[in-house]
This record gives structure tokens, sequence and C-alpha cells, in this order.
């Protein structure tokens, strides 16, 4: 099962990340180091979706509205797997900078200090 995927805008860091990376993780480039249509479908179709398959329980996709998640395709994908799938209003950071702080920054920290732990 696959439990991090993570963006560069180096294709050099990724072909050498990929060699020695941990099991269930999966790397991913863009120019500008964020999600573009194409990462946000990879991400979507190899994370989110067979994950998101397996739970018999009501199931939420939440995302911000950039173009490159308001993709018509993955939105029926949602929905013919009984997946909700909600967008955030346009300029929220105001009202999820909370989870950022709390829970991204710290995940991301652990996340960073284990990388490094296999790695050696």
């Amino acid at each position: 099962m696959e439990i991090l995927h993570t963006w560069f805008t180096n294709p050099k860091i990724c072909g050498r990340l990929g060699q020695k990376r941990p099991p269930g993780c999966r790397y991913n480039r863009s120019i500008s180091g964020w999600l573009d249509s194409q990462s946000f479908d990879d991400w979507f179709h190899s994370l989110v979706l067979p994950h998101l398959k397996r739970q018999d329980r009501l199931k939420v996709l939440i995302e911000d509205n950039l173009s490159s998640h308001l993709n018509v395709n993955n939105i029926e994908t949602c929905r013919t797997n009984n997946i909700k799938f909600i967008c955030l209003p346009p300029n929220p950071t105001h009202l999820t900078q909370p989870l950022d702080l709390a829970y991204f920054r710290p995940m991301k920290e652990s996340c960073g200090r284990k990388f490094i732990w296999h790695r050696r």
C-alpha cells in the first residue's frame, strides 16, 4: 500500500530517491513543484482511489478549487465509487491554516526524519 506521495521540481532528485525510497513511497515531479493536472491524476488514481475503494463507510475527498483538481473524469470516478467530492471555496487559507500548523507540519517533519533514517 502506498503511504506517501511527494512532489519535486528537480527530475534528478526523483531519480536518486526512487532508487532508495522507503516501501510504500512514490515520487512525482512538476515544473513548479506543485500538483499539476497530471500529478494530481497520478496521486488520485495511485493513492487515494485504491484506499477509498476499500472503505465501507462514508468517503469524502476535500479539495481546494485549483483547476488541476477539478477534472470532470476524476469527479465522475468519485461519483461512481460513492465518494463525495467537496471543493473548498476560493481563498480559504485563513480558515484552513490551523491544519497546516497543527497537523501537516508535524507530519512532514516526522516523514522527513523517517526518510533520513531510512536512507542511512
